[in-house]
């Protein structure tokens, strides 16, 4: 699994040598103030896009695989 530019990545399973990146996160961090999309996946395979802004401390963004392994960020 490959992450955006700016973001790390994190392993969930890589004891699993025929699927090693499933289940594994992308994150990266925002700093207080700053806007971005969130972008979900519904179970009708239409995607939904909102604005949401980071709290004044900022704020952790995740990004993940869904079943079919396909990344959305």
């Amino acid at each position: 699994m490959c992450c955006p530019r700016g973001y790390n990545l994190g392993h969930s399973n890589l004891g699993t040598p025929d699927r090693p990146g499933r289940g594994a996160v992308c994150s990266s961090w925002l700093e207080g103030g700053a806007v971005f999309d969130v972008t979900t996946l519904g179970s009708d395979l239409k995607a939904t896009v909102n604005l949401a802004t980071a709290g004044p401390d900022g704020t952790t963004v995740l990004a993940s695989t869904d079943y079919y392994d396909i990344i959305f960020h």
